[in-house]
C-alpha cells in the first residue's frame, strides 16, 4: 500500500466571476422561445407547490443594471399572485436597524404553497455593509454563520431555496445606464439610473454640481429631463434667504450655502430628496404654476398613504393637522411640517427641488429653525404611526410625478 495520501477531487474549484465566459449570446428568436419554455414552467412548478403545500424562496442578487427587475418581471408576469410575492430589498429603517439584521427576512418567510422573491437580500449583510464599512467587523464576519444557520433553518422546515447572481462586465453596465439616459421608452420609467435611488448617500456638493451641469446640458439640448432621488448624510442647507439667526447649532452639522430659494434646511438619513430637473420652457415658463405643482406632487404622493398634506398661504412646503397635540398659542390648531419645497431656475430650467420626511431623526431638525418658521413641529410618515419604507415613497412619488406634470420627456 503507498504510503502518499490520494487527493480528493476538489468539488468546488476556485470560482472568480472575472473568469466567466462571458461572449456566449442567444439569437432573439431562440430566446423567446426558451422564455416561453420556462415561465411554462414555472407556472407548472407554482401549481404543484400549491397543490403539494411546498414553498420556495428565491433570492436574486447581481450587480446595478444586471437584470435583476427585468427577470423578476418576466417571472412575475405568469405567476398566480395569490401565491407569488416579490420583496424589494433595500437599506434598513430604523425600526429594523434596532433588531436583528435577519428579523426582517423572518417576515417574509413564505407561507405554505407560497413562493417569495427577494430583489437583493440577506447578503446585504456581508457584501454592501461590509464593502461600504455600515457594519463593524465582527458583526459582518459573524453574519456568514448567521446566515448558513438562517438558510439551513428554512431548509430543515421545508423551503426550497434558489440563489441567483446576475453578472455582468463593468462594460456591458455603463453601456447599459448609456442606453437608459437615451431611451425614450426607458427614460421616464427613471430606472435605477435615473432615480440615482435610495442606498446611495452622495456628498452633497457633489449633487450640487451634477445637477448644474446637467441643468446646463438639459438647456442646450443635449440631456433629458431627470428625476434624482438622494438620500443625505445629516447637514444643514441655506438657502438664499437664510437668516444667520436661524442657525442655531452651528457645529452640529455640516452646512452648505446653495443657490436654491428659501432658508434653513435640513437633509439626512431617512429623508427623501428629490432633485426636479425640467425644462419649463416645454412645459409652462410660470415659476408659481410650477411651485403650486411641486406641492401638488407632494399632496398626491402623501394621500397615497391616507395622510392630508395642505398647503398654507403664509408659509413654504406640505403640512399635516395634528389635532391629538396641544393647540398653538392662539388656539389655532397644531400642525407640522413633513415636506418642503426649494428651487432656482437657470434659463427655465429647474433644479433642487422637494424633501419628504419618510423616517429621519427629527432631533436634528433642532438645530436651525426650518425654513425660517418657528412655532411649528416637524413631523415624518413615520412619526405619524405610518410603517412606510423608502421604497414605497419611491413607488408613489414616480407614480404621483407622472399624474402631476406627465412624462418626464417632452419632445
Amino acid at each position: 500500500m503507498s504510503g502518499k495520501t490520494k487527493k480528493k477531487p476538489n468539488k468546488c474549484p476556485g470560482f472568480r466571476l472575472d473568469r466567466i465566459q462571458m461572449d456566449k449570446k442567444l439569437d432573439r428568436r431562440t430566446y423567446e422561445k426558451r422564455l416561453e419554455a420556462q415561465q411554462l414552467l414555472l407556472r407548472q412548478i407554482q401549481q404543484a407547490y400549491l397543490a403539494s403545500g411546498e414553498r420556495a424562496v428565491i433570492v436574486f442578487e447581481g450587480w446595478d443594471a444586471g437584470g435583476k427587475g427585468g427577470t423578476i418581471r418576466r417571472m412575475s408576469a405568469v405567476m398566480d399572485p395569490r401565491g407569488f410575492k416579490v420583496w424589494p430589498i433595500a437599506a434598513p429603517r430604523n425600526f429594523h436597524k434596532e433588531r436583528h439584521f435577519l428579523y426582517r427576512f423572518w417576515e417574509r418567510v413564505p407561507p405554505v404553497g407560497a413562493i417569495s422573491v427577494f430583489d437583493r437580500s440577506w447578503y446585504g449583510r456581508v457584501l454592501v455593509e461590509r464593502v461600504e464599512r455600515l457594519t463593524p467587523e465582527e458583526d459582518w464576519r459573524r453574519g456568514y454563520r448567521e446566515i448558513n444557520e438562517f438558510e439551513r433553518m428554512l431548509h430543515d422546515d421545508g423551503a426550497r431555496i434558489v440563489k441567483i447572481f446576475l453578472h455582468i462586465t463593468p462594460e456591458e453596465q455603463l453601456r447599459r445606464f448609456e442606453q437608459r439616459l437615451t431611451d425614450p421608452m426607458k427614460r421616464w420609467k427613471l430606472t435605477d439610473e435615473d432615480f440615482r435611488n435610495r442606498d446611495r448617500r452622495p456628498d452633497y456638493e457633489t449633487a450640487v454640481a451634477f445637477m448644474e451641469e446637467r441643468a446646463g446640458l438639459i438647456r442646450e439640448g443635449k440631456a433629458a429631463e431627470m428625476v434624482w432621488l438622494v438620500e443625505h448624510p445629516p447637514l444643514y442647507t441655506a438657502g438664499t434667504s437664510a437668516n444667520g439667526a436661524d442657525l442655531l447649532e452651528a457645529g452640529r452639522f455640516p452646512v452648505y450655502k446653495t443657490g436654491r430659494g428659501g432658508e434653513y434646511t435640513y437633509h439626512g438619513p431617512g429623508q427623501r430628496v428629490a432633485y426636479v430637473m425640467l425644462d419649463l420652457k416645454t412645459r409652462r415658463e410660470d415659476v408659481r404654476a410650477f411651485i403650486a405643482a411641486l406641492e401638488t406632487w407632494i399632496i398626491t404622493t402623501l394621500a397615497r398613504f391616507n395622510v392630508t398634506g395642505e398647503r398654507r398661504e403664509d408659509r413654504v412646503g406640505v403640512w399635516v393637522a395634528r389635532p391629538e397635540k396641544a393647540p398653538l398659542p392662539g388656539d389655532l390648531p397644531a400642525e407640522d411640517k413633513i415636506a418642503a419645497i426649494g428651487i432656482r431656475l437657470r434659463r427655465w430650467v429647474s433644479f433642487h427641488g422637494i424633501s419628504i420626511n419618510v423616517e429621519p431623526e427629527l432631533a436634528h431638525f433642532g438645530g436651525i429653525v426650518p425654513c425660517g418658521i418657528s412655532g411649528y413641529g416637524v413631523t415624518s410618515l413615520v412619526d405619524l404611526g405610518l410603517p412606510v419604507t423608502m421604497e414605497d415613497v419611491d413607488l408613489a412619488l414616480k407614480a404621483a410625478f407622472t399624474e402631476v406634470f406627465g412624462p418626464a420627456e417632452r419632445r
